[in-house]
């Protein structure tokens, strides 16, 4: 269309012109343009790459389809039409390239994958047939997924052996993480595990779960923290996170569950299908350091997903840490209606501890 209104404006000028006898030839230059493109990944290989996420890959693998993402403003989707029985390893022999720009990979577009169908206290269902892996090259990888764009979707991937974060994002605003599992196999049993689970660095609006069954990630069996938010205004729904996919073992992530040191960050809901499971870690379940106004609502920390039976936190349910200038105030852990009540038992350490280094 952009093309066929330039082409008129051309004919209409040159037809004044020529009216004139004033014509002389000339030639537009226009500027290159990429549409918004649906970005296809048929190959379970990871060719051409290079250090630094600076690889651009062959036509048909992952890397390739970042790349291409990558040059254009306009959101762009990844899909996944890999031939044969899944599930399919994407073995990295490098970084990605970053993702800079509007995208959503989706997993859930290979043939036999399909999301959650379960309710928190039923397990997670989901079957997941493309895996991110960082152990190919040597020790292994620094990060599987980054992101530093707006509006970026990841969805219905499993993300693991990666020596730091499965997904970091460091910038960037309206991102979701919604149907993952990260720190384990496939089957969301064995623990195949990453440095720690995801980062969420100085980035606002990120949403890490959500509200209905297909949105919940298995974040368990990571070295280190489970998810650590270093910045605000973001919210954690409906995931496990220290716990398998059944929701009845323990798959400890090493560190804590989740490490809050930003401001105004929510973790669980008040609707029913926003609960998280918070157990099983070899830390506290949920530590709060020096931030202020975050909310705990409606989760189960230390107990089953069913709620009936302690997997506990080796250390307190929840911390909070102020320092010495009352800077973590105003969090809230529970609240005065029954939607918000949290179920925190048995933990290794406190239930709730509050700790403070002024004298």
């Amino acid at each position: 269309m952009f093309v066929q209104k330039l082409e008129k404006k051309f004919r209409n000028k040159a037809r004044s012109l020529l009216s004139r006898k004033l014509f002389r030839p000339f030639v537009e230059v226009l500027e290159d343009r990429l549409a918004p493109a649906l970005l296809i990944v048929n190959e379970a290989t990871d060719t051409n790459p290079q250090g630094g996420g600076k690889g651009t890959g062959n036509a048909g693998d992952l890397r390739y389809c970042i790349t291409r993402a990558n040059k254009t403003a306009a959101p762009d989707l990844i899909d996944f039409q890999i031939n044969g029985a899944g599930p399919h390893t994407i073995a990295l022999a490098a970084d990605l390239p970053l993702i800079v720009n509007p995208l959503t990979i989706d997993g859930y577009s290979q043939r036999g994958a399909s999301p959650n169908n379960k309710a928190i206290p039923d397990g997670d269902d989901a079957v997941l047939n493309i895996i991110i892996n960082g152990t190919n090259k040597g020790d292994g990888l620094d990060r599987g997924l980054g992101i530093n764009s707006d509006n970026v979707a990841i969805k219905g991937l499993v993300i693991n052996g990666f020596l730091d974060p499965g997904i970091r994002v460091i910038g960037g605003t309206n991102i979701r993480i919604q149907g993952c599992f990260i720190g384990t196999d496939v089957t969301g049993i064995q623990a195949v595990p990453n440095g720690f689970g995801i980062a969420v660095i100085n980035r606002a609006n990120v949403l890490i779960g959500g509200s209905t069954l297909a949105d919940r990630n298995l974040i368990s069996g990571n070295s280190g923290v489970g998810i650590e938010v270093d910045s605000g205004n973001n919210k954690i729904f409906n995931n496990y996170i220290g716990v398998d996919a059944t929701g009845q073992m323990e798959r400890p992530n090493d560190g804590d569950g989740l490490w809050v040191s930003g401001d105004a960050n929510q973790i669980g809901g008040l609707q029913a299908g926003q609960r998280n499971v918070i157990s099983g870690n070899k830390g506290r379940g949920v530590l709060i350091e020096e931030s202020k106004s975050n909310k705990v609502y409606n989760n189960y920390i230390g107990l089953n997903a069913t709620g009936n039976a302690p997997i506990p936190n080796l250390a307190s349910g929840v911390r909070i840490i102020d320092g010495s200038s009352n800077i973590s105030s105003s969090n809230i852990i529970g609240g005065n209606t029954p939607n918000a009540r949290n179920y925190i038992s048995g933990n290794g350490g406190y239930g709730v501890e509050i700790y403070t280094s002024r004298g």
